[in-house]
C-alpha cells in the first residue's frame, strides 16, 4: 500500500510538472503520459498482487498444507 501511495505522489509530481511546462500547449501529449502512468501503476498492482499470493502460498507450505499452496 505504502508503494502505491508513492507512486502516486511521484505520478502527480511529474503529471504538474508536465502540465505547468506545457502550459496546454499539446493537451494530447499530456493525455499520453497520462494513460501511460496509469499502465505502470496497473502493471505495478498486478507484480504486487503476484508477490501477495506467492507469500500466501509460501506460508500455506510451512504450516504443512501442501494443498492450499498447490492450489496457488
Amino acid at each position: 500500500m505504502l508503494v502505491i501511495l508513492s507512486a502516486l505522489k511521484v505520478f502527480f509530481f511529474i503529471f504538474n510538472f508536465i502540465t505547468q511546462s506545457l502550459h496546454f500547449v499539446n493537451f494530447s501529449v499530456t493525455l499520453a503520459h497520462v494513460e501511460h502512468a496509469v499502465n505502470i501503476l496497473g502493471t505495478l498492482n498486478a507484480v504486487l498482487k503476484n508477490v501477495k499470493m506467492k507469500m500466501v502460498a509460501y506460508d500455506a507450505a510451512a504450516q504443512g498444507n501442501f494443498l492450499v499452496a498447490l492450489r496457488l
